[in-house]
């Protein structure tokens, strides 16, 4: 033994080990000869990426020359020809000593192999899942081991892939026997969990229980956090969403490079640092609400949102010189501006996975849709239109008609975590989407219900929209911009002098929550027509609000550098 981590092949001696992994798993390969290095042992693993159909003569001849060779079985490493050919030559020449790093199924002839377990393993060289391997290896070469205690934070886990053997195995084998079926019942629990995610019949809360279930057991294991992070983004609870979420970026082991890429992106949106407060005052209804324009007949509504075919809505009834001079898409009775081309390039490839036959690319697009408020209100009617038009033609192999249910559950996942006046603007299709969709199951017919009531209570609101002013100069132009609100259908409860709290030079509207992104926008034409110059829009995403609404700031210069027809004059 060389005390080093590597072997050097120059020399005489033949390594203690030899490490076969998929080049993919190289860093968690470097971690582990690091750690058995400075046990002592030599190891030989190869650094290089592998390249034709045949070994090279180097990794043949340490192959032949090692001791003992650690297969580290992955995902990545299972589908691997040159592990599988290592792993062989090593099984027939009886030195192999198999690792799972993953919970991947091992191919066929090595699951009957005692294999041990570093899955949750973080380079410790202290924890008893490595303490396991170091003592296997020292028991193969004759040489003493080191008793494991028997305290809690000992944690080995010894596997075997037939599992009726090792349920019969762990019986009377005291601590490592329940521990095993602990791991074996966490396991149980988390792909009950993904069974329950990915159906396509959903169900959200099983999925979490089971999720829970499984962490109480095995409360480091990185993919069940991953995956319980977008069960809690779907279910709305962002809190928790973004904290399986951190957690599954810190513990990594496990997950594949998509997929932690697909968390650091949720965790992005749902961590908002310094984001201003919401304000949470209550609106007092008007005595008189006006009246609302009823939704275009199903026949004659436009197929997209699209500017051109927007028009065909119809205009804004005469409500003042300002906003009769342009005509303003109407849409559930409130006028809105439909999203840019850009915008449109952002939402339409996710839109395309939420359908996708991929289950991670639909889990990820629809969370991703949820979590950014920015994205949600202009996604919703592009995902309904794809909805209603798999349901109308849903595809008869079995296969393809599951993935297009799981899509249209997504769909209405998406319309239960979108605003109130979203789901008016598109009454009439949410509507024919519920009813289509209801025969698909039980667990489809309680999400379809549930936006159902979501949709009846979101006809009788409106939006609410709150106006800060700066200096009282300001004070007329806010009280114009409120009355026309409220012709239109807000409500505008009222005009707030902020002071310096406003912002320096460019005043500002701010979308709490996943309000509505079409009728921020026409606040800012309507902004514009009357002005007060180019709002900046901006989203709280923190905010949580029970209807629709909107923060007006004028910034500090309007009607004080930048004086506009119908400010007051400016005390001195």
């Amino acid at each position: 033994m060389t005390g080093t981590t590597t072997y050097d092949p120059s020399g005489s001696t033949s390594p203690d080990l030899f490490l076969s992994y998929a080049r993919e798993d190289r860093d968690m390969a470097q971690q582990l000869a690091h750690a058995l290095g400075e046990e002592g042992f030599s190891v030989w693993w190869d650094r290089e990426i592998r390249g034709g159909s045949d070994f090279t003569e180097e990794i043949a001849a340490n192959l032949h020359a090692a001791r003992q060779v650690i297969v580290l079985w992955s995902t990545t490493a299972v589908a691997s020809s040159f592990v599988r050919d290592e792993s062989s030559r090593a099984r027939d020449a009886g030195k192999l000593l198999p690792v799972r790093i993953e919970a991947a199924d091992l191919p066929l002839g090595f699951g009957q192999l005692q294999t041990l377990d570093l899955i949750d393993w973080d380079g410790d060289r202290e924890a008893a899942d490595f303490r396991a391997v170091v003592n296997e290896i020292r028991r193969s070469f004759g040489q003493k081991v080191t008793p494991l205690p028997g305290g809690s934070q000992w944690r080995f886990r010894l596997r075997k892939l037939m599992w009726p053997a090792i349920l019969a195995a762990a019986v009377g084998l005291g601590y490592v026997g329940l521990q095993w079926q602990n791991q074996a019942r966490a396991e149980r629990f988390f792909q009950d969990g993904v069974a329950a995610q990915f159906a396509a019949q959903a169900n959200l809360e099983s999925a979490r229980n089971n999720y829970l279930s499984a962490l109480e057991l095995r409360p480091r294991h990185a993919r069940t956090h991953y995956y319980l992070g977008h069960v809690y983004a779907q279910l709305q609870l962002l809190d928790e969403a973004r904290a399986d979420f951190d957690m599954a970026v810190k513990l990594g082991r496990g997950l594949d490079a998509n997929q932690i890429a697909d968390a650091r992106k949720q965790l992005a949106v749902l961590s908002v640092p310094n984001e201003p407060a919401s304000i949470t005052r209550a609106a007092e209804a008007p005595s008189e609400p006006p009246e609302f324009e009823a939704p275009a007949p199903a026949a004659e509504a436009p197929s997209s949102e699209d500017a051109s075919t927007e028009s065909a809505i119809g205009a804004i009834s005469a409500i003042s010189p300002v906003l009769r001079a342009e005509s303003f898409p109407r849409l559930g009775g409130l006028p809105h501006l439909p999203p840019d081309a850009e915008m449109n390039a952002r939402i339409e490839p996710l839109i395309t996975q939420m359908f996708a036959p991929d289950k991670q690319a639909r889990i990820s697009a629809t969370t991703s849709l949820i979590v950014d408020a920015e994205l949600a209100s202009d996604a919703a009617p592009l995902a309904v239109k794809a909805a209603l038009s798999i349901q109308r033609d849903m595809p008869g192999d079995a296969a393809d008609r599951a993935t297009a249910q799981s899509g249209v559950v997504n769909t209405l996942v998406l319309l239960r975590s979108v605003s109130p006046i979203t789901l008016r603007k598109h009454a009439d299709d949410v509507r024919t989407l519920i009813e289509l969709a209801r025969p698909n199951g039980s667990q489809t017919a309680e999400i379809a219900d549930e936006v159902a009531a979501r949709l009846k209570t979101a006809m009788e609101q409106r939006p609410v929209t709150w106006i800060q002013i700066a200096n009282e100069a300001q004070r007329p132009l806010a009280e114009q911009l409120a009355q026309r609100l409220r012709d239109v259908g807000y409500d505008a409860p009222g005009v707030e002098n902020v002071g310096d709290r406003s912002p320096a030079a460019r005043s500002e509207i701010r979308t709490q929550g996943n309000s509505d992104q079409a009728l921020a926008r026409w606040e800012a034409q309507v902004m514009r027509k009357l002005d007060l110059g180019e709002p900046k829009l901006t989203v709280l995403r923190k905010a949580t609000p029970r209807v629709d609404t909107y923060e007006i700031w004028f910034d500090r210069e309007l009607c004080v550098k930048r004086v506009v027809i119908g400010c007051a004059p400016v005390s001195r």
